[in-house]
């Protein structure tokens, strides 16, 4: 009895709430509900029912194979373009708990406010920001300094300290400001410095020395070697700070501690 239509409607539904294959809005169908209330489809079509074998378009309905199928059982669905009032159309329909989420308003309406404060922060943190920052000031991670500092010395010997900026931006970066504190500083004597500083002063108990910017992806080398007027066994200290177009320079290590022996 292929593509024959009984006379009877569709039957109702258990569905809370459908969703339209077609054009996926969300609805709260009626027992009688045949198209889609936005888009017009058809929502009683055989390939929308779960008994609907779309792959060999065969209906699995018992029932319909019995009452409708042919010698050999098999009900062929009238698809893909027509449909037929089945007695036994159970659309399979339900709608997903995200999809139920969002037809409600209030939801719908925080998700999308969620989604534009989102775009919102991207814009400004990828495009805003970067624009407001001062052009040629990297971050601290692309300046660095390593310093080398003997932790012992014999008695009268000179204090060498090495001192390595390195500039891993694709800019020159600067003027550098270093920065030294310590009993080295206030009993160690005036240093021998090379090469010599743009300045060089006092502040407070601090030394402080300027040099010109360090190329892009180049280094700064310089070395200080302290005599004290006084030489006897004891420790000195040493801080160092380096810092480059005003951003702190990372340092694995900036206090010592040299022993005179």
């Amino acid at each position: 009895m292929e593509g024959q239509a009984p006379e009877r409607a569709g039957a109702p539904t258990t569905t809370v709430l459908w969703r339209c294959p077609q054009c996926r809005s969300v609805f709260s169908p009626e027992p009688t509900t045949i198209l889609c209330p936005h888009c017009g489809e058809n929502l009683r079509k055989c390939r929308y029912c779960r008994f609907g074998d779309t792959i060999v378009w065969e209906c699995t309905n018992p029932n319909i194979r019995y009452i409708y199928g042919d010698e050999m059982g098999r009900f062929r669905i009238p698809e893909p373009d027509h449909y037929w009032n089945c007695p036994g159309n159970v659309p399979r329909l339900q709608a997903g708990p995200i999809a139920v989420a969002l037809a409600n308003p209030l939801i719908r309406a925080l998700t999308y406010g969620a989604g534009v404060a989102v775009a919102v922060l991207l814009i400004v943190v990828t495009i805003i920001l970067p624009r407001l920052q001062p052009p040629g000031e990297p971050e601290a991670y692309f300046v660095r300094a390593d310093a080398t500092v003997p932790r012992r010395v014999g008695l009268g010997d000179p204090i060498a300290v090495q001192l390595i900026v390195f500039n891993d931006e694709s800019f020159a970066v600067g003027p550098v400001e270093i920065i030294l504190r310590g009993t080295l500083i206030t009993d160690g004597g005036t240093p021998t410095i090379a090469p010599l500083p743009l300045e060089q002063f006092l502040r407070g108990q601090a030394l402080v020395l300027r040099y010109p910017p360090v190329m892009p992806r180049s280094y700064s080398a310089l070395s200080l070697t302290f005599l004290p007027p006084s030489p006897r066994r004891r420790p000195y200290t040493l801080s160092l700070e380096v810092y480059a177009a005003n951003y702190r320079a990372t340092m694995l290590e900036r206090n010592f501690t040299i022993q005179v022996d």
